[in-house]
């Protein structure tokens, strides 16, 4: 952490020279010149909201925005429990409030004491803040509606996805109405000459919300090991330095986003609200704008061309301020501060002008490619689609198409309707390609497409 008076974070050292002179320190006697401990509260995350349960089951379970949403709804219906009663088991999902009712404290408080006593029973019910600017406080946080009934009672009664979001939500909120952990820290400061080495290790000192975490405690079981070795040390004696390990590691550009990390953005800046952030993520991919590779969210090249317009015709609506105060004057409506028409005038006297510049403006995303069309001889046009690259015949009368897609290309073969004989042409529906009439909707025949055949 120090040499020859210069401090180092978290033992980040840019200098090839100096990494040199430490490393000939090896193997050489340190002596103790400072033994700290201190402690401090840990305490428990507030129930969830909508966007922090998004990207818990994202980060846990590797779930989608949408299929956490989906789950989440089944259990906020209604499971069939053994006994035959049909019972909601979570409040309502989509909200952004983390307040609890105090019906529902109490029923907590209740259960931990006589679960766990009531030594993890704070003084008095906790009360957390929400941090969104924009949040609205019309519902609770994402709770169980009983918290004695506890997920391994009811496993056999909810799926494996179901099982999980239920123990996800309800171990979080028994959490946030337990008392804060008490963390241990011990630290060690070890000289030589003019350098300082620093070792820190902590341990759990008072469970508290701690105890429902089954990772946190196995974690702290070796963390022990390393802490009793560094609290048996005192000052002045001598510690020998068997081995230093120099890692290089290069500066990395941002990771792409996640369903976890793009939903913790959007609530953010303030985009979108806890009942939109799935629908948001569903839209892009369905439109193609973006994919989903293993748990990355990657964009398409579709996707580019269409920011870069965006960006570059209407900033108005592509600033990220944009939602979030479009969100303040629905409730300057709401409050009867500011008229629906007012708002929608001040709103499109700019935007119309963007309109206007964009419609002179903007081309044609289309290019004339040097390829000719092996049908006819005519030049091939290159056209951007939701399904990728499209080639078609600048011959108007030539039904040829090729799509270069994600999945490889797609080929044409020519052939005629079975029914009126019109060329047929080649296109890539929601259920994937298939030949339609050249007629159409005249002519509704359709083919459908195998490859290489």
């Amino acid at each position: 952490v120090e040499y020859r008076g210069e401090k180092f974070k978290e033992g980040k050292i840019f200098d090839e020279e100096i990494l040199k002179k430490i490393k000939e320190i090896e193997k050489q006697e340190f002596e103790v010149i400072e033994k700290t401990n201190s402690q401090k509260k840990n305490n428990p995350s507030p129930p969830f909201t909508t966007s922090t349960l998004q990207q818990q089951a994202n980060s846990l379970f590797s779930y989608s925005s949408k299929k956490t949403m989906t789950i989440a709804q089944q259990l906020y219906e209604g499971i069939d429990l053994p006994d035959g009663k049909r019972i909601g088991l979570i409040t309502y999902m989509r909200t952004d409030s983390v307040k609890i009712a105090p019906v529902a404290q109490n029923y907590a408080r209740k259960f931990i004491k006589e679960k766990f006593g009531e030594q993890f029973l704070p003084k008095r019910p906790p009360q957390y803040k929400t941090k969104s600017r924009l949040a609205q406080e019309a519902h609770e946080a994402i709770r169980p509606t009983n918290v004695f009934l506890v997920p391994e009672k009811i496993k056999e009664s909810l799926t494996k996805e179901q099982f999980n979001i239920y123990s996800l939500i309800w171990k979080r909120f028994v959490a946030s109405q337990m008392k804060p952990a008490v963390m241990k820290t011990i630290t060690i400061k070890l000289s030589r000459e003019t350098c300082i080495f620093q070792a820190t290790k902590t341990i759990i000192k008072e469970k508290g919300y701690l105890l429902l975490s089954e990772g946190r405690l196995k974690e702290d079981e070796k963390n022990r090991e390393v802490f009793k070795i560094l609290e048996n040390l005192k000052k002045g004696d001598k510690v020998l330095l068997e081995k230093i390990e120099i890692s290089q590691h290069l500066t990395q550009p941002p990771p792409h986003y996640t369903d976890a990390s793009l939903v913790k953005i959007l609530e953010e800046k303030g985009i979108g609200r806890p009942s939109t952030y799935a629908s948001i993520i569903d839209t892009l991919i369905r439109r193609s704008y973006i994919y989903r590779n293993k748990r990355q969210l990657l964009l398409k090249e579709i996707g580019e061309v269409v920011i870069d317009l965006l960006e570059n015709f209407f900033p108005l609506i592509t600033d990220y301020n944009f939602t979030a105060k479009v969100e303040e004057k629905l409730d300057l409506i709401a409050s009867s501060k500011a008229t629906s028409n007012q708002v929608l005038k001040e709103f499109y006297e700019n935007f119309e002008k963007l309109l206007e510049n964009a419609e002179k403006k903007i081309k044609p995303l289309t290019k004339v490619l040097v390829e000719k069309c092996p049908w006819c001889g005519a030049n091939l046009v290159e056209k951007m689609t939701k399904n990728g690259k499209l080639h078609v015949c600048s011959n108007s009368g030539c039904p040829y198409r090729l799509y270069l897609t994600d999945k490889g290309v797609l080929e044409p073969e020519k052939m005629f309707c079975p029914k009126c004989g019109s060329p047929m042409i080649l296109v890539v529906g929601r259920r994937g390609p298939f030949y339609l009439c050249q007629k159409y909707p005249r002519c509704k025949t359709t083919k459908s497409y195998e490859k290489g055949s």
